[in-house]
């Protein structure tokens, strides 16, 4: 810090080594990230359109915001926590995904049938910024 302030110092920027602080990047970035996920369903969707398509599929506003405003959030942390609460649960948990790759009973919207991988669920993190969205993406 010291090294710091004599940078610092030399272009005219007052910088003392001990009484400022410099701010941890990624602990900014974490904090702002957490107010958005903490907030994001409070919105104003005013400005939306009624509709927009997004890859081919038309997306209808009232249907968006219901979803946003269901705190869909907090419902895949409250099923990864019911999953994750017991071994029982977390064991018949991957028996069903298993079983139904084995048996194809997945299918994607066109009927396609697809493999589910196999995964360990994983919660979120306050202090990991981009926990969330692993979480998701293994949910």
């Amino acid at each position: 810090m010291q090294e710091l302030s004599c940078l610092l110092e030399s272009r005219g920027i007052h910088f003392h080594p001990v009484e400022q602080r410099i701010p941890c990047f990624p602990h900014i970035i974490n904090i702002c990230v957490r107010h958005v996920l903490n907030d994001y369903w409070k919105a104003d969707f005013s400005g939306v359109v009624d509709r927009w398509v997004v890859e081919g599929k038309t997306i209808d506003k009232d249907t968006y915001v219901e979803a946003i405003q269901g705190k869909a959030l907090d419902w895949a942390r409250l099923l990864i926590h019911t999953i994750r609460t017991s071994d029982k649960q977390h064991n018949s948990f991957s028996v069903i995904i298993t079983t139904g790759n084995d048996e194809k009973w997945f299918q994607d919207n066109s009927g396609a049938i697809i493999q589910l991988p196999v995964v360990q669920l994983l919660h979120d993190e306050p202090t990991n910024w981009d926990s969330t969205y692993v979480m998701l993406n293994c949910l």
